[in-house]
């Protein structure tokens, strides 16, 4: 195994680590706000860009929120880009298992999807998610969102 760093301060962890040595680092040292998931379930989570958000499942998969403040011509289509990112510290585990997920502001009708990028952590967390889905400012608490991520069945 190659080793694995952490996303923020890019502290080393012993190859094959164990996604709780990373989950404690992170909500330890870094104060990310940590929320527990059971596939195909919603849970309500702070989109706020200025905190972190880590998501662990009843399997031990770590994913995080990655958020990022979106500005645009007209500020009452500002928001935040929601973006899911499985964290893999032991390089190689369940490297074939795919997820997707959906985001739903509390009250709303629609739901917005796509699939769950992953990383191992060999240079921390590399170059950015090119998918993301924007979650608009509009409405009273426009910073929760209902977050549901989906374990996809293998390919045969």
């Amino acid at each position: 195994y190659d080793p694995c760093f952490c996303p923020v301060c890019k502290r080393a962890f012993v190859p094959g680590a164990d996604p709780d040595a990373l989950q404690e680092h992170l909500t330890g040292r870094h104060a990310w706000h940590l929320h527990y998931l059971t596939y195909g379930e919603e849970v309500l989570v702070d989109v706020d860009p200025h905190r972190h958000a880590l998501l662990r499942a009843d399997d031990g998969e770590l994913f995080h929120l990655d958020l990022n403040r979106v500005r645009r011509t007209h500020a009452d289509e500002d928001g935040t880009s929601i973006s899911v990112i499985r964290m893999r510290p032991d390089n190689a585990v369940g490297a074939e298992a795919e997820f997707s997920y959906e985001v739903k502001p509390p009250g709303a009708v629609r739901r917005m999807k796509a699939p769950v990028w992953s990383s191992s952590l060999r240079r921390g967390m590399e170059d950015g998610n090119r998918i993301f889905v924007t979650v608009p400012e509009a409405g009273r608490h426009w910073h929760l969102v209902n977050v549901c991520i989906w374990r996809l069945p293998a390919r045969s």
